[in-house]
């Protein structure tokens, strides 16, 4: 019996320690600050666990992360309106989509039963057009001021992110990544604590899966747990 336990939790439960990790930090975090008289939303704090847990599965290239994408989506969509971040309203609206087109890439198959896509990335003539796409979108959102031109600099990141995941393009963790950079900004400037903290969690779990995808490009084969196709 004692063997078995060990198994199971060989198995299943240190492979996944960082949902418990994960969980348990937003939770925390959300009882620290109504400690401290700062009041989150339960439907930031749902949001920031969907997120989280998409991210994470996401990371292991598994499709249906985005199920808790779109739910955590939703959610986000609905606080934003309320404090009327409507650059970040309309970039989780459009991430619901790529969330969809996600779940089809990523299934698709081909002759053999093998998944299609593999981790992949950009040339550098397409880095530089993404740069020069976010210069003019700061730019043009500067008349409105810093927190408009956060807000849609987000906006065009993660929207780029999103697209080149669809792909399974490595780069598209970096601009999330970066994309996280412009919100802890603009969430410390507007003083929304909780998604600031959310934020800082979101550039270590995209930090995680950027390195894991490129060693995995790199070696040409899945690397997250041993002998299991990670694609499936």
């Amino acid at each position: 019996m004692v063997k078995n336990m060990q198994k199971i939790i060989d198995k299943y439960i240190k492979p996944n320690m960082d949902f418990v990790g994960i969980g348990g930090l937003f939770i925390g975090l959300a009882t620290m600050l109504e400690l401290m008289g700062v009041h989150t939303s339960w439907i930031v704090i749902l949001a920031c666990l969907c997120a989280g847990a998409g991210a994470l599965l996401s990371k292991r290239q598994k499709w249906y992360g985005q199920l808790f994408f779109i739910t955590g989506n939703i959610l986000f969509m609905t606080h934003f309106i309320n404090i009327g971040f409507y650059g970040n309203v309309a970039m989780f609206m459009f991430f619901n989509i790529m969330c969809l087109w996600t779940i089809y890439e990523w299934r698709r198959k081909d002759k053999k039963g093998k998944t299609v896509l593999r981790p992949s990335q950009l040339g550098r003539r397409g880095l530089i057009c993404l740069g020069l796409g976010l210069l003019v979108v700061l730019i043009i959102a500067s008349f409105g001021g810093i927190v408009q031109m956060l807000d849609f600099g987000m906006l065009y990141l993660g929207i780029v992110g999103k697209i080149l995941l669809v792909y399974k393009k490595i780069d598209g963790w970096k601009s999330l990544i970066t994309c996280d950079a412009f919100a802890l900004v603009l969430f410390a400037i507007t003083g929304q604590w909780f998604l600031l903290v959310r934020h800082g969690l979101a550039v270590i779990i995209n930090g995680g899966a950027l390195r894991l995808w490129a060693t995995e490009l790199k070696n040409n084969k899945p690397l997250y747990n041993k002998g299991v196709d990670s694609y499936s």
